[in-house]
């Protein structure tokens, strides 16, 4: 069953046909309160191309680890400010809701990031591999930015 425009949910609760009835969701922050929503809580953009101006839009995403397997999710985007930030968002699918780390397993050592740690430890335990067999992680964002030619693609380390 596809998701109505007018669904909210928590964010852990998206789903793959989530992105596919719509590409763009945002945090229904201006809700908060309603119907027990708080911060965490979101709801489908009815846009195909990802607008300026906007903050943390959860945006459908193509991923390909580096076995070569596919996973689908989405990648956080901002375009406030004039310009484009990308950042790690969650992977979807069987392996359920697994947020992205957002930086490599060597840096989170470094600086003692032990939750990216354990969201590495879970991701790779929810796929079934080691870090090597998933990182790194390219992704392909499904929708463009307004204004822009190419769809936006890059890599998680």
């Amino acid at each position: 069953m596809t998701a109505p425009l007018n669904t909210r949910k928590p964010v852990v609760k998206l789903k793959v046909l989530d992105f596919r009835t719509f590409p763009i969701w945002e945090f229904a922050i201006d809700e908060e309160g309603e119907n027990g929503q708080d911060e965490t809580w979101v709801r489908p953009v009815q846009r195909s191309v990802i607008p300026l101006g906007a903050y943390s839009l959860l945006v459908a995403a193509d991923f390909t680890m580096s076995s070569g397997r596919r996973l689908t999710g989405c990648m956080s985007v901002s375009t406030a400010d004039g310009k484009v930030e990308i950042s790690p968002g969650a992977v979807l699918g069987r392996v359920g809701y697994k947020t992205l780390p957002t930086v490599s397993r060597a840096l989170a050592v470094r600086r003692h990031y032990d939750w990216s740690i354990l969201e590495r430890d879970a991701l790779s335990k929810a796929i079934g591999l080691r870090e090597n067999g998933i990182f790194p992680l390219s992704y392909r964002l499904r929708v463009l930015v307004r204004g822009e030619e190419r769809i936006r693609k890059g890599a998680l380390r």
